[in-house]
């Protein structure tokens, strides 16, 4: 009996954590308020700002550019086919907030990653994701040196006009950059449009090579940027910039997915084409998190045709065109999953272990392309694939794929 009784609250416990798992307030108040918020010097969390109230501040302009988008799943979505808490999330319902763009009268720029502080000294978290855990993942000596500097001492340093600051703490990950930070440009080209001018782009003067790439793709080119390195002087901003992110929480809105993958696809000149590469991106042996047996993985994958390379090996704007011509696309989680982005006609299989998200599932089921996830064994952060549950996976998916473009023939074949 009392064994009965433990086991009912154990799984009661149990149920209950994983209702608040999935919970969306839940998972926010966590983000901001969890255990690298409490691990911050009490001078930040006293001074602490969410860009996403940064309209509420003295001296703040907003401008919106429409409403926020109503995000459901497609028909046939079930919660058996979501197997990871984040992507139970995003299969449910949810609406972003609308696009908009937040201007500043004044504002200081400090520390490596140019976070502003507003002349009350607030810190604004735009350039830590909105979220303090992103802030505490290191320490900011810079940052707390400036809030106790006294207002004379800082009268005599340099200034800038009209500044968005893209610099921020996650630019060294292509996800965050191409999807989180270009996504915002669609907002920063229509508050251009609206005020007559666009702001200058503060970027990091060294980061990988996609950060200059990708802004030239996307039509801002080098003389709208200024460069900012980890040395860097606080400068005074007058118009401080703020772009919205248009999305949620839960990943990106279809409409700035939509919008990426215009404007990338054209502007690396790939061709509407049939999709026919397919394509296996392996990730290096020794670096964090890997596929263990990928030599007897890819060695399979270059026998059936597939292509196997690493995307970050290549320009962007021939990955573009790459990607853009993909059926199939096959990789471990990871940020060259990203690249589903340029692929409109391509499927995924997502190879996860113990460490993975809801990312990728979110962008394949925002665009609509069909997901799948293996689970391999977990070797710390390292995975092991099981070859034969691979061959099933990729002999589905390429059937289905094929099963698709049949009926898509036979439609237009009756038109």
């Amino acid at each position: 009996m009392k064994s009965r009784v433990v086991t009912s609250i154990r799984l009661a416990i149990e149920s209950l954590l994983d209702r608040l798992r999935e919970n969306s307030l839940f998972r926010s108040i966590s983000r901001r308020y969890g255990r690298r918020y409490w691990q911050l010097p009490r001078l930040l969390r006293r001074r602490l700002y969410f860009e996403a109230s940064a309209s509420s501040l003295p001296g703040a302009r907003t401008w919106k550019f429409g409403r926020g988008e109503m995000v459901e799943a497609a028909a046939g979505i079930a919660k058996i086919d979501t197997p990871l808490d984040e992507q139970r999330m995003v299969a449910r319902p949810f609406k972003t907030r609308p696009p908009a763009v937040t201007r500043l009268d004044e504002a200081w720029l400090v520390g490596k990653y140019a976070a502003p502080i507003t002349p009350r000294g607030r810190l604004i978290l735009s350039a830590f994701r909105d979220e303090p855990g992103i802030l505490g993942l290191e320490t900011h000596p810079d940052i707390e040196a400036w809030l106790l500097t006294p207002d004379a001492a800082k009268a005599e340093l340099p200034e800038l006009e009209h500044v968005w600051p893209m610099v921020n703490r996650l630019q060294g990950n292509y996800y965050h950059w191409l999807i989180e930070w270009c996504g915002r440009l669609e907002q920063i080209e229509a508050y251009g449009a609206q005020v007559g001018n666009l702001p200058r782009l503060l970027i990091p003067e060294k980061g990988p090579d996609y950060i200059r790439a990708s802004l030239k793709l996307l039509g801002f080119a080098p003389e709208t940027w200024i460069p900012w390195s980890e040395s860097s002087a606080p400068r005074k901003i007058h118009g401080l910039v703020l772009p919205s992110f248009r999305g949620s929480s839960l990943g990106a809105s279809p409409a700035s997915l939509q919008w990426l993958r215009r404007r990338f696809l054209g502007a690396a000149g790939s061709k509407a084409a049939e999709p026919h590469r397919k394509i296996y991106i392996p990730r290096g042996q020794g670096g964090w998190r890997c596929v263990l047996n990928d030599e007897e993985v890819s060695a399979w994958f270059l026998s059936e045709g597939y292509e196997v390379w690493q995307p970050h090996l290549f320009p962007l704007a021939e990955q573009i065109r790459r990607f853009s011509e993909a059926s199939l696309i096959v990789g471990l989680h990871g940020a060259a999953l990203t690249n589903i982005l340029f692929a409109p006609g391509a499927r995924l299989i997502e190879l996860l272990g113990d460490y993975g998200d809801g990312v990728y599932f979110n962008m394949a089921e925002r665009m609509r392309q069909p997901y799948e996830a293996l689970f391999c064994k977990s070797v710390g952060d390292d995975v092991v694939v099981d070859l034969e549950a691979l061959k099933l996976s990729v002999g589905r998916q390429a059937r289905q794929g094929a099963r698709s473009q049949r009926n898509l023939e036979h439609a237009s074949y009756g038109t």
